[in-house]
């Protein structure tokens, strides 16, 4: 019995120490990962890693957050906008208890270490504005990743493919990436955003996109994209933010997206091949604060429903086919701050409604064929900044009310037009042309 006893004894100090060791091992290894870390930097300007030695528990150190059971490991490294130059260590690859890592706007070159891909409990992952280089490696084992932000780099190769069914957020813009965008994309259905533009992406978006129901922004401009409006477009009910700005579509803007497309807040599709009048819809879109439709071939009038959109604040029309008058009703958009409809084929007087619009910053409506004089009340206008009247038919004098606008900056204004001596020397800082 006795003997029974001892030898239970004799187990439970042996199973102690061996979660003992375990612990200490564990603890070891992160020790070890993050010195490895430190010795891969190569410059340092803001002492961030200054605290990083064995004086103190790496649990203290600048930048670390560790798990609060024990063995206590590191959960978290936070070293953005610190100037590190450098590359990433493979060693972070041992830290299997990292669920943050943020080395965002820094210095790193080289790759993104494919070790990170093991970190099965990391959930976001934050590379962003460095120059990193190579391909993306996969992140399909990590099972728990929500966030993987690697724009503003200088990453080659294809669309990432492996990547794991929880994502929510895929920031790849600005980068050198290539190729299609993979339709086996919409199999991450947890997509809440997608930003890969500034890249050299091609062809079409694929059909399968219309699966993505939580996807709430879509950021495509500046790639090589071509083909019709996205049929799968349609379908994403919850997207508030779209851009295909920069790309090759043609073709016209289906009639029937403002009655899917409700939640919109910002609508950018300027510099393709769009044809057709300008969706009369849109003006229905009650939550848009920004429309950018310029340098397509857009023709007709401009919808008077644009007037009941009461959040926008930016509206460029500029360098398509439009023709008509501009909407007096504009003056109805309570906080527009830039209206650019210039370069067009717009013709008649300069709505005075413009200049009563409290927020407005910007005006352009240079290059159209719009008459008559300036209103008076253009001195209503106390936030513009920027006014672009040239190359029309307008005529008389600016008016006088023109100082009450302190902030003004850039005058473009038609050779007819007579600049009268008070507005010349009303600011020394403000630009005529």
């Amino acid at each position: 019995m006795k003997a029974a006893a001892i030898g239970q004894f004799l187990l439970l100090i042996m199973a102690c120490s061996a979660v003992t060791c375990s612990s200490a091992d564990a603890n070891e290894t992160d020790l070890l990962s993050l010195l490895d870390f430190k010795r891969s930097i190569t410059l340092d300007p803001q002492q961030a890693l200054a605290s990083w030695n064995h004086s103190t528990h790496f649990c203290s150190w600048e930048g670390i957050l560790c798990t609060t059971t024990s063995p206590r490991r590191v959960a978290s490294i936070r070293l953005e906008r610190r100037g590190l130059v450098g590359q990433i260590s493979p060693s972070l690859g041992n830290l299997t208890f990292l669920r943050n890592l943020s080395l965002a706007t820094n210095r790193f070159t080289g790759g993104i270490p494919p070790s990170l891909g093991h970190l099965q409990q990391l959930q976001y992952l934050f590379l962003s504005n460095n120059t990193l280089q190579g391909t993306i490696p996969s992140f399909a084992n990590c099972s728990r990743l929500r966030v993987l932000w690697l724009h503003r780099n200088g990453l080659v190769g294809p669309f990432p493919t492996e990547l794991p069914p929880g994502l929510r957020q895929l920031q790849i813009s600005v980068n050198d990436l290539a190729g299609t965008i993979p339709a086996s994309l919409s199999n991450i259905t947890m997509l809440d955003a997608i930003s890969c533009a500034d890249n050299h992406f091609e062809g079409s978006i694929p059909d399968e996109f219309a699966r993505l129901q939580n996807l709430q922004q879509l950021y495509l401009g500046a790639n090589q994209l071509s083909g019709r409006f996205p049929r799968a477009i349609m379908n994403l009910s919850a997207l508030t933010d779209l851009s295909l700005a920069l790309n090759q579509f043609s073709g016209v803007v289906p009639p029937d997206l403002g009655s899917t497309l409700r939640n919109l807040l910002l609508l950018e599709l300027p510099v393709n091949f769009f044809q057709g009048v300008l969706p009369e819809w849109l003006g229905s879109l009650e939550n848009l604060q920004k429309i950018s439709l310029g340098s397509n071939f857009f023709n007709g009038t401009i919808p008077s429903s644009f007037s009941n959109l009461t959040q926008l604040a930016e509206l460029n029309l500029e360098s398509n086919r439009l023709v008509g008058k501009i909407p007096p009703s504009f003056g109805n958009l309570p906080i527009l701050k830039v209206l650019n409809i210039s370069n067009n084929n717009l013709y008649g007087s300069i709505p005075k409604e413009l200049f009563r619009i409290p927020t407005i910053v910007q005006i352009s409506l240079y290059v159209n064929n719009l008459d008559g004089m300036i209103h008076p009340d253009i001195g209503n206008a106390r936030q513009l900044t920027d006014l672009q009247l040239s190359s029309n038919n307008l005529s008389g004098e600016i008016p006088t009310t023109l100082g009450n606008s302190g902030v003004l900056e850039n005058l473009y204004c038609a050779s007819q037009i007579a600049l009268h001596e008070q507005q010349q020397a009303h600011s020394s800082s403000l630009h005529i042309i």
